[in-house]
């Protein structure tokens, strides 16, 4: 290992350190207007070494992994924004992240899907990245208003017969549509999607490409914030806990 991959390493594992307030402070925050210049800034994407080989078999292994990024595809978003980028393989985080190193800060960001990524990048260092976030969330917008999906709506990709993980989670899912409990008063909205029918896949591939590899089931995930759980969900309070973060947007 070269004396920059030690270094790496070692802001790695201090940034994860302090992953909880830099992800907590990033919530809901604005794009940064006073951003310094982009153009000699750094970007780490870091893969979970857990979920390279994580078995969908096993609930839990498989949480907020995806394999929607490859060395290709960052090196592709990199010089799609003028971004130095570079794919880590690390076990030093549990989720995908980003680690931003930019006018004498270094930075850790959500990455677990092309949505969260781009608005990472667009809160550390403006400009591009926040284009690229604005068009994604108003791409999203207008297509799932196409199909009458409200922002707030459960979708649960599942395949119908031939999966057990599905099988697990379904009742979940249909016990959560079927329940008024948000703050007492509010229905959960759920769009269950079968990934062997056409016309149900269409909205998926149309709308929520960019959120997460698709090519997994059972998959819940929410539009407002483009976060999802792919493997079984075993628990009912587990259903729950997911559904009240998509609507409070959190």
């Amino acid at each position: 290992m070269e004396l920059k991959d030690y270094i790496i390493a070692g802001l790695i594992v201090a940034l994860v350190a302090l992953a909880a307030y830099a992800l907590t402070s990033g919530k809901n925050a604005a794009p940064a207007k006073d951003a310094p210049d982009a153009s000699g800034a750094r970007v780490y994407y870091l893969y979970p070494k857990r979920c390279v080989s994580c078995d969908l078999t096993k609930p839990g292994q498989c949480d907020y992994c995806n394999s929607y990024y490859d060395e290709r595809v960052v090196g592709t978003v990199g010089a799609d924004l003028g971004l130095s980028m570079e794919y880590l393989v690390s076990d030093a985080v549990e989720s995908p992240n980003v680690m931003i190193i930019n006018g004498g800060a270094a930075n850790l960001a959500d990455a677990k899907s092309k949505y969260i990524l781009a608005k990472g990048l667009c809160v550390n260092l403006g400009g591009k990245s926040c284009e690229a976030f604005s068009g994604e969330i108003s791409r999203t917008k207008s297509c799932i208003a196409k199909y009458n999906i409200s922002e707030d709506t459960l979708v649960y990709h599942y395949r119908r017969g031939e999966c057990i993980y599905c099988d697990k989670t379904t009742p979940y899912i249909d016990s959560l549509a079927a329940e008024v409990s948000y703050n007492d008063t509010y229905h959960y909205k759920v769009l269950k999607i079968d990934d062997k029918s056409p016309s149900e896949r269409r909205i998926l591939d149309d709308c929520f490409s960019t959120y997460v590899n698709l090519d997994y089931v059972p998959q819940v995930i929410c539009p407002k914030t483009g976060e999802s759980i792919t493997g079984a969900i075993e628990k009912l309070s587990a259903a729950r806990a997911f559904a009240d973060k998509c609507i409070e947007g959190t």
